[in-house]
């Protein structure tokens, strides 16, 4: 119920309440405005106060309690209009516990902002509790990463909620991916690290990317094979990419390939996005539709490979579907339009909109969103469940 009256006529900013509040609840927003970054605002032993040089609040000291609350959540909680999710969802918030409203609700850490993990689907689990600075996520197969802005990354498996594989001081990430039983973290040197999750079957080969490879840009995780995009536009592939048993392998990048500029990684395919704006796939089994592209598909921005389809999203908003269809997956809704990202999961696959709402089709298990998910930034497809990164609340 605040309301910002823009400067004007020489007078500053003004934001006001629509409700009279209580001096606790104008006390409380200025806490949330402290933790946000206000740079006229500190704290200091227990005293929240105006900078000497912040207008109104110069000097004054507007809280004068000897501590502050403080609990074990890193966020600084706002009462008014906090963005909460469906409870239907495995949302999991970082969010104390008002324990007791006349006190301050605010903690010991710096906000970093409010970004919470969405988890649907069957083989997600719920992000570990405390999960905060979240920029980038990834999903794979009962397991989820979560990449934090100080370049560290969390992963967490099916029905834990807790961190798991991750190598120990794993640090410098810029880039994360997941797959059927590894995930893959790049690093600021443009080297690539790997480790084995929760599926160790097919872990060893994928998690290990080739000696000495460098000079990386992108990555991507599939089932059973791994890519790194050079900084030249060329592609490196490990892991299963010829015929084990019964399994057909990912496939060879095609010789010459290069301009490339974004890669994905399926189950047992892959597909690279030129610098044209035409895609290119390849595969190891020889029955694999996924990997040829609609005749004159052109104009696209971003590529999307699940088990047995794939996804490419144009210039213009819209989405493109082939390859295996027997949950619907490559069947792209009736006019979907102003999609900003893709995913591709086994069976179901993922559109984030301009409005940071998500639409998911095909096997509604793992692709149907939670009703009333929006402000999304980001989105995510395993093989057995979904991913959603929210927005900061305001």
């Amino acid at each position: 119920d605040w309301i910002t009256i823009p400067a004007a006529g020489g007078e500053p900013e003004l934001t006001i309440s629509k409700n009279s509040p209580t001096n606790s609840e104008v006390l409380d927003a200025l806490f949330w405005q402290y933790a946000d970054g206000d740079s006229s605002l500190t704290l200091e032993n227990g005293f929240l106060s105006g900078n000497s040089n912040s207008g109104v609040f110069a000097s004054i000291k507007l809280a004068n309690r000897s501590s502050v609350q403080t609990y074990g959540s890193r966020y600084v909680l706002k009462i008014m209009d906090l963005d909460i999710a469906a409870s239907t969802s495995h949302a999991v918030f970082a969010r104390a516990a008002i324990q007791d409203p006349d006190r301050w609700h605010a903690t010991n850490l710096s906000y970093t902002g409010l970004a919470p993990v969405i988890v649907w689907g069957y083989g997600g689990g719920p992000p570990p509790v405390g999960l905060s600075g979240v920029i980038a996520i990834a999903a794979g197969s009962g397991s989820s990463l979560a990449l934090k802005n100080d370049g560290t990354v969390v992963d967490w498996e099916y029905g834990s909620g807790e961190p798991s594989m991750s190598p120990a001081g794993l640090s410098g990430v810029t880039a994360i991916a997941a797959g059927g039983g590894h995930s893959l973290a790049l690093k600021s040197d443009s080297t690539v690290i790997g480790w084995k999750t929760q599926d160790r079957r097919y872990g060893d080969a994928a998690a290990t990317p080739p000696l000495g490879l460098s000079g990386v840009t992108a990555i991507a995780a599939g089932d059973y094979h791994s890519l790194a995009l050079k900084s030249d536009g060329t592609v490196i592939a490990w892991g299963w990419l010829t015929r084990l048993s019964l399994v057909y392998g990912a496939g060879t990048p095609p010789v010459g390939l290069s301009g490339v500029t974004a890669i994905a990684a399926g189950g047992r395919h892959s597909l690279a996005l030129k610098s044209d704006g035409t895609v290119i796939g390849w595969t190891g089994d020889p029955n694999n539709t996924s990997v040829t592209p609609p005749l004159g598909l052109s104009g696209v921005t971003a590529i999307a490979a699940g088990d047995y389809h794939s996804l490419a999203l144009k210039s213009d908003g819209t989405v493109v579907g082939w390859g295996d269809n027997y949950y619907g997956a490559a069947s792209i809704p009736a006019g979907l339009s102003g999609v900003t990202a893709i995913a591709a999961g086994s069976g179901h696959s993922l559109a984030l909109k301009d409005d940071g709402t998500v639409v998911g089709w095909g096997d509604n298990i793992y692709g149907e969103p939670p009703a009333g998910l929006s402000g999304v930034t980001a989105i995510a497809a395993g093989s057995d469940h979904s991913l959603a990164l929210k927005a900061k609340a305001e």
